[in-house]
């Protein structure tokens, strides 16, 4: 059965107390086993140690847990950030960074927009303990979340350790004398901590703590008895330290049984030394360290570039591992900003509309707006609001109108249906496709959908967006209040990444139309599919159609209409447009009856060569499965 969602009802992203504990958990069971690790790996302790892990946050880590909680008491997501007490001391003076760890949202209500929620509050209370960055692992998941709100790789690095590789040269020849690189002692850690002290200074850090060699000797000691650190120093032949190189356990906001990292910290070698491959031999050293122990991978933050080269030397690659700068210029996300201010702007009887709704009304294009049936102060608030968050996009002034000549050119469409090149082309216009509708006039079919949301959606409860783009026919739905469950399909990620944003679809999937709709047989109320058929194989698409519906299930199609009257308007793109009877006759020999169709002159323009722009018909078309 499908999962309804009630798209009316709000969330709220709220601070969770002890008592959500075993939900919280459960979450960071269910993240696991979604990214792949094992069921038996999960049993026994698991629960314990994530108990444990959060008790001691708490009490050493200003650890705190999210979660967001419909109006009706419903769970659907959680996450956890705390103070980051990494592979390192942290004792450089205004240097305190945050992490979250643990995000996960229900899989029936991703793609709506609550775990970038769960995530904004997790930075704004990092931000709040003082935090300056914010350190995160993905774990192999998708980055893409992260970016959104301003992470990316930074400085962070990460390696595969093979079990049967060997790393480690206890000697190397530098300038023809040798040098031992040596497991070494508490006696020391002072040498080490100086060099850690000269590595700040190096690489432009000069506030640090006035104890901050005495902090890192702290550290060290409690290090060596908690986290299996090493401390490798270089030798030359008459014993003085030319370098040295910190490595350990890492114990980040998970449990180390489930995930056993390494880390090094505080690589230095003598100016004079260097470039001689003792930089290099110290990290094989620690590699080999981190063998013994039975890690499976190692992060590590670098400081300069001469390191970052002696670690992708080694094999160490961009990872999993993702920052966000600088949290004092963290803000919540633009559109939920822009909602705030909107909500005073409207009237008092609209004072009580859920926060989305708000959101998805200021991500409407112009003609999307226009055709929508709201009193006029409303579209007026909602186009000032959008102008002042820059987020409005101009009819006049647009990607599109700004590039006639270019488009104008033409291209064979026949060429640009094969799979490879229509997922790419679509990927790259994802960026700009409000602009493009926009520029282009593309109007009738907002209203048109308008007029269907009152016939062909009162009795439906599931809907299916074909070649859904950036997700406009469902987003027009949403803010006519539809409560059903909507598919949307498309074969760009790059259109449904940006369809995801609008906070519509119960679920996207990525697929090529012309090999099935990927949609059980006999489950759908309604189809939709416009401004695409000329894309696809339409004798094939209906037939697919036909098989997902249910009986007397609905179909909304567009074609380019043929009205054999005039030049064809999309020659120069190898397109032609069909007769109402050949469509007739495709519907009928398809199981399908016409209910009801619409002729439209200009559904839209299209540029041509000379920077004219030509009025491209459409019909629009309502049918019923027989």
């Amino acid at each position: 059965s499908t999962q309804q969602t009630n798209f009316l009802v709000d969330f709220e992203v709220q601070k969770a107390q002890p008592l959500f504990d075993e939900y919280v958990i459960n979450n960071v069971k269910r993240m696991w086993k979604e990214l792949g690790v094992s069921e038996d790996l999960l049993d026994g302790n698991f629960k314990t140690e994530i108990d444990q892990f959060l008790d001691s946050g708490r009490q050493e880590q200003e650890l705190q847990s999210f979660v967001c909680v419909s109006k009706t008491g419903e769970v659907v997501g959680s996450a956890c950030c705390q103070v980051w007490k990494g592979p390192l001391p942290l004792c450089v003076a205004n240097f305190k960074w945050g992490t979250v760890w643990g995000l996960y949202v229900e899989p029936q209500f991703r793609n709506l927009g609550l775990g970038c929620s769960i995530l904004e509050e997790c930075i704004a209370h990092l931000k709040t303990l003082g935090c300056n960055r914010c350190i995160v692992y993905t774990l192999g998941g998708s980055p893409g979340l992260f970016q959104k709100l301003g992470f990316s790789t930074a400085n962070g690095l990460s390696l595969q350790i093979e079990e049967s590789q060997k790393y480690f040269l206890r000697t190397i020849n530098v300038e023809g004398t040798e040098v031992r690189i040596e497991k070494a002692g508490p006696e020391m850690d002072s040498v080490s901590s100086v060099n850690f002290k000269e590595m700040w200074l190096e690489v432009g850090v000069d506030q640090l703590c006035p104890d901050f060699e005495q902090r890192t000797l702290e550290f060290m000691k409690h290090a060596r008895q908690e986290l299996q650190m090493a401390n490798f120093v270089a030798f030359s032949e008459n014993r003085e330290p030319l370098g040295s190189a910190c490595c350990q356990v890492w114990k980040g906001p998970l449990p180390q049984s489930h995930c056993k990292w390494g880390s090094v910290w505080g690589i230095y070698v003598k100016p004079q030394f260097r470039r001689n491959g003792i930089g290099k031999a110290l990290m094989e050293a620690c590699i080999s360290h981190w063998q013994e122990l039975g890690c499976t991978e190692a992060l590590l933050i670098y400081a300069s570039e001469d390191g970052k080269r002696i670690y992708e030397k080694l094999g160490f690659t961009k990872g999993d591992t993702l920052f966000l700068e600088d949290l004092s210029r963290f803000e919540y996300s633009l559109t939920r900003k822009a909602a705030e201010d909107l909500r005073n702007q409207l009237p008092e009887t609209w004072k009580n509309k859920s926060p989305r709704y708000l959101r998805q009304l200021l991500m409407t294009v112009p003609h999307q707006l226009n055709s929508l049936p709201l009193d006029s102060q409303v579209k007026q608030s909602v186009a000032i609001i959008q102008k002042q968050h820059n987020i409005y996009v101009d009819e006049e002034d647009n990607w599109f109108t700004r590039n006639l000549h270019r488009m104008g050119g033409g291209f064979d469409m026949e060429v640009l249906c094969k799979p490879e090149l229509l997922a790419t082309k679509f990927d790259k216009l994802s960026k700009y496709w409000e602009d493009f509708v926009t520029g282009c006039g593309y109007i009738k079919v907002f209203e048109w959908i308008v007029e269907m949301k009152e016939v062909a959606f009162e009795e439906a409860n599931t809907v299916v967006d074909l070649a859904c783009g950036i997700g406009l026919m469902a987003h027009t739905l949403r803010l006519l209040n539809f409560k059903g469950h909507i598919t949307g399909i498309d074969i760009s990620s790059g259109m449904l990444e940006k369809a995801a944003e609008r906070e519509c679809y119960n679920q996207t999937i990525k697929a090529d139309l012309n090999k099935g709709i990927p949609f059980a047989t006999n489950s759908a109320d309604v189809v939709i599919c416009t401004g695409s058929t000329e894309l696809l194989d339409t004798v094939h698409l209906l037939s697919e159609c036909n098989r997902v519906l249910k009986n007397q299930g609905e179909v909304l199609l567009s074609f380019q209409y043929n009205d054999l009257k005039g030049p064809n308007p999309t020659a120069h793109q190898n397109v032609s447009g069909v007769t109402l009877e050949e469509v007739n006759s495709q519907m009928l020999s398809s199981g399908f009856e016409v209910v009801s169709y619409q002729v439209c002159e200009c559904a839209f323009v299209t540029p041509v060569s000379s920077g004219d722009l030509l009025p491209v018909p459409y019909i629009f078309l309502r049918s019923r499965k027989l």
